[in-house]
């Protein structure tokens, strides 16, 4: 089952209850072929502009029971570009559609007090770090960039790569 996408975009920009029961099909195809879009047989074009058209109709419903739906089916695009970004060795997609780009969270945490704490002290790197609960982000990267991409010690990170999706 294909349906036309530029009807879908056209639909999402003027009639939102009729979008809805237009999607309807289109969200059980996604359901249904989800094996599709995760081994990459459908263009990243396609993807991105799929899950802007999803994201508009998850704007224009007021029933939150409307978008759950259609927010997991999201999760499954942003996770077939993601492995296409992975796969391509690329930080970025741009289509015409729009743009679909990596982003990576840090999250460092102080694995050892007494390890990290010395460090600081130590350290002239270390008093922008010192802080009461978990380092800086960004002193952290800086310290990394600097030290071919060690950790300060004591400190543990769990990165977080995230597709981002923005309309052109």
């Amino acid at each position: 089952m294909s349906l036309p996408f530029e009807t879908i975009i056209e639909h999402v920009q003027t009639q939102t209850r009729a979008f809805a029961d237009y999607l309807a099909p289109f969200l059980v195809y996604l359901e249904t072929n989800t094996k599709q879009l995760v081994e990459m047989r459908v263009s990243a074009d396609t993807l991105i502009a799929r899950f802007l058209a999803l994201k508009a109709h998850d704007d224009a419903q007021e029933k939150a029971t409307a978008s759950m739906s259609s927010a997991t089916l999201k999760e499954v695009v942003r996770a077939a570009l993601h492995a296409r970004l992975n796969r391509e060795n690329a930080d970025s997609f741009a289509t015409d559609s729009g743009t679909a780009y990596k982003s990576t969270l840090l999250n460092p945490k102080v694995a050892d007090h007494n390890m990290y704490l010395d460090f600081c002290l130590e350290n002239e790197a270390g008093t922008e770090m010192l802080v009461l609960g978990a380092p800086q982000v960004d002193a952290v990267r800086r310290w990394m960039q600097e030290h071919e991409e060690q950790l300060p010690p004591g400190v543990v990170v769990n990165p977080v790569t995230r597709v981002n999706i923005k309309a052109s």
